[in-house]
């Protein structure tokens, strides 16, 4: 273990206070976007697509708080795009920022935000309920953020990445958290994240995560499983509004009505895999840095990879011909592309969570 990873180790007094890991934390994250707060609203998005789209969305919603007569959220303005839907809803936390400051530094804190939880809810999962050393938790915290940069086009879809401090805010067994903290934590959660980027798929890998560590939570097994039905349902309450307005006009927004493109001009599954495979040769290091600092036996070796390797494999799969032709034939495919259009999100957590 590198040394200044040993040095650490003083910096955390009790295992049970974590005020001073998360005080550690939010170091990290505002010495990571120290160029955003010193360049303030002439700083880079860094990894956002189309964002002046997303500034004039959250401002569009802004509005509609302020001025709701003027400014009605309409899912059928502009067919459900851009103007108000697509990554951000009127509920959105980002929405809320913007009601308190500038939308230019609600962005900034946003995102310096959204790296300080993605930091401890990592450093929680790997010390307090997978049992971990502390300087590995750090490291795994670290590195998970970068993951979270690795392979997203857009830092506003976080609900991959908020997993982690997901499952620890919901673990009153093993992470003791401040009652008002913890609250404030869940309310972040669900207020970040879009709801067709977020369910389905968010829910099952919140469960298939938990029943694959069914042996770390023992006895209280049931009960993470119940408190996650009740936290899913709280969220589908919460963005009730926004999903039945969704819902209503799903085969007229911008995705359902996007001209087809024909196979040629997509690469056969074959083409891709040979295409791609190597491109993600960055993501190896993480596998044996995180398998070779712990004990593993060969049967949880062979599962990560495998686990890895399919996920790979779907997520090239979707941009091949054969993925198109599919989409062409069965249009509930095309009309929900904007939850499969998620999955290269997945990818980067997805080795992480493999490795650990």
């Amino acid at each position: 273990m590198p040394k200044i990873l040993l040095s650490l180790e003083s910096f955390f007094t009790k295992p049970t206070n974590h005020s001073k890991s998360f005080i550690f934390f939010i170091l990290i994250g505002v010495l990571i976007n120290l160029d955003r707060l010193i360049l303030g609203e002439y700083s880079s998005f860094r990894i956002l697509d189309t964002s002046e789209m997303y500034i004039d969305k959250v401002n569009f919603l802004r509005n509609f708080w302020i001025d709701p007569l003027n400014f009605s959220w309409n899912s059928l303005t502009l067919k459900g795009w851009p103007a108000d839907i697509g990554s951000i809803n009127p509920n959105h936390l980002l929405v809320f920022l913007a009601l308190l400051m500038e939308i230019e530094y609600a962005f900034i804190t946003f995102f310096v935000m959204s790296d300080i939880l993605i930091l401890f809810g990592m450093y929680l999962l790997c010390k307090e309920i997978l049992g971990m050393k502390q300087g590995l938790s750090i490291l795994s915290a670290i590195l998970f953020l970068s993951s979270h940069y690795w392979y997203n086009e857009n830092l506003i879809v976080i609900c991959i990445s908020f997993l982690p401090i997901l499952i620890a805010a919901l673990n009153f067994q093993t992470v003791h958290l401040n009652i008002i903290f913890r609250i404030l934590l869940i309310f972040v959660i669900i207020s970040s994240s879009y709801p067709p980027y977020t369910v389905p798929l968010m829910p099952l890998i919140h469960f298939v995560f938990i029943a694959f560590n069914k042996n770390k939570f023992g006895v209280h097994f049931t009960t993470h499983i119940i408190t996650l039905l009740i936290f899913w349902a709280l969220y589908l309450i919460f963005h009730l509004n926004s999903i039945s307005e969704m819902l209503m006009v799903i085969d007229e927004t911008s995705r359902a009505l996007w001209a087809p493109v024909s196979d040629s001009s997509f690469l056969s599954f074959k083409e891709r895999l040979m295409q791609n495979i190597f491109s993600y040769v960055y993501f190896y290091p993480i596998l044996f840095v995180l398998v070779f600092t712990q004990r593993r036996n060969l049967n949880s070796s062979v599962l990560m990879i495998v686990v890895f390797s399919v996920f790979l494999l779907i997520m090239i799969f979707i941009g091949s011909q054969e993925f198109n032709h599919l989409k062409q034939e069965f249009p509930i495919i095309q009309t929900t592309s904007f939850i499969w259009a998620r999955l290269h999100n997945f990818l980067a957590p997805t080795i992480v969570f493999c490795a650990i």
